[in-house]
């Protein structure tokens, strides 16, 4: 489900939590947001693009390529301002993060931009390189009355983030 339908969720109880990037306050009425860990940038590529045999990316070598990336108004820093931190400038695509969009974008040479923590069912289709571009944080999204209740849950995560 998109984070969209997620925050209705929440809000009307159909369920209890979601593991997200921060959101901008104005998304979150009646919500908690505990964070868990900083996050960073990850990039779909073509495994015979010139950057895909690289560990980890750096600012620097990104400035030459497209940079596209999915459609999130809710995210507290956006792709865009991220990005342009770095003096990094990208292209937003239409619609929510996905391999379709993903996919849709490399078929230009572009490279697709990807949140670190989610980077695992992109592996399946591309060649995914960690960077070493802060993301944000990334944490749980819960209604304020229950956050209490999901504080058990939250430590294992803090605690398993912590370990790894």
């Amino acid at each position: 489900a998109t984070l969209n339908s997620q925050f209705a969720d929440l809000q009307t109880g159909r369920i209890d939590l979601s593991i997200t990037a921060e959101p901008d306050h104005q998304y979150c009425e009646g919500l908690a947001f505990l964070p868990i860990c900083e996050d960073t940038y990850s990039f779909c590529m073509s495994p015979v693009h010139p950057l895909a045999k690289k560990k980890k990316l750096e600012p620097s070598d990104l400035q030459s390529y497209p940079i596209k990336y999915g459609q999130y108004p809710y995210l507290k820093v956006s792709f865009a301002e991220q990005l342009g931190k770095y003096g990094i400038h990208g292209e937003e695509i239409p619609g929510e993060d996905s391999t379709s969009a993903a996919l849709n974008a490399l078929t230009d040479g572009a490279l697709y931009v990807i949140h670190s923590l989610w980077a695992y069912p992109y592996r399946d289709f591309f060649t995914v390189v960690p960077s070493t571009i802060s993301a944000g944080l990334v944490g749980v999204l819960t209604r304020k009355a229950h956050a209490d209740a999901v504080d058990d849950f939250y430590q294992i995560c803090c605690a398993e983030i912590a370990s790894s």
